[in-house]
């Protein structure tokens, strides 16, 4: 699989908001894919890969993504609620 959502690494509450973070990976010449983030409604969502477009779903954010020239992993957070 080249674009891959990892397991959520956590899940926490600032104020009225529920704030969870996880990890992905893409391979070589993919361009993205999609997170799901566990929310209802995603408010704030970055990844740490260079985006160039996004799109949420029902709290899934599809990610567009420059291809990285190699494989890389990150993290990515999303707020909401």
């Amino acid at each position: 699989m080249a674009w891959a959502q990892g397991s959520d690494t956590e899940r926490t509450v600032f104020g009225n908001k529920r704030v969870n973070f996880g990890t992905f990976s893409q391979a070589s010449g993919d361009t993205g894919g999609a997170i799901v983030t566990g929310l209802d409604t995603v408010e704030y969502f970055s990844l740490t890969a260079e985006v160039v477009t996004t799109s949420d779903s029902s709290g899934t954010v599809t990610v567009t993504t420059q291809d990285p020239g190699a494989a890389q992993a990150g993290y990515w957070i999303a707020i909401g609620t």
